[in-house]
């Protein structure tokens, strides 16, 4: 009675292109495909407090991929741009600073796996310090985020 039922739900199959017109076909295949959508996550650094008259503050963390599925021969860029510290308690008196990478100006690094960071750093002039009134400053550090093929 097992037998039976094992026969009853039995479900035939067949190959994509077996041998047509022989009786005993001895081969055959079976395509197999999948689809992969392209994604990454991207780390930026986390609020970071500049001391005062420090010349160069590393941010808080890298700027890194955690992870990363990418098309070949495609990039994930990543360009920042910094604004200005305001006081806040006069938006007319601000500070300058610049992004850096190392001793180099940063404006943009391409990332095509997880391995790679990047620890950047707020660069502020002494003259900027000197010339600044007192109070708290607030700036921010604008990101943007690029897939694009590699040329």
């Amino acid at each position: 009675m097992l037998f039976a039922l094992c026969t009853a739900c039995a479900v035939p199959t067949f190959a994509e292109d077996t041998t047509s017109g022989t009786a005993n076909p001895t081969s055959g295949k079976t395509t197999i495909t999948t689809s992969i959508k392209p994604t990454y996550t991207v780390v930026i650094p986390s609020t970071t407090n500049i001391t005062f008259n420090h010349a160069d503050t590393d941010l808080n963390g890298t700027l890194h991929l955690s992870a990363a599925q990418l098309d070949p021969n495609y990039k994930v860029t990543i360009s920042a741009t910094a604004n200005e510290l305001v006081n806040q308690a006069d938006d007319t008196k601000t500070i300058q600073f610049t992004l850096r990478e190392g001793g180099n100006s940063f404006t943009s690094t391409a990332f095509t796996d997880t391995k790679k960071q990047v620890q950047l750093s707020a660069h502020i002039d002494q003259k900027a310090w000197n010339a600044a009134p007192a109070g708290n400053y607030e700036g921010s550090v604008t990101f943007k985020i690029a897939y694009e093929q590699i040329k």
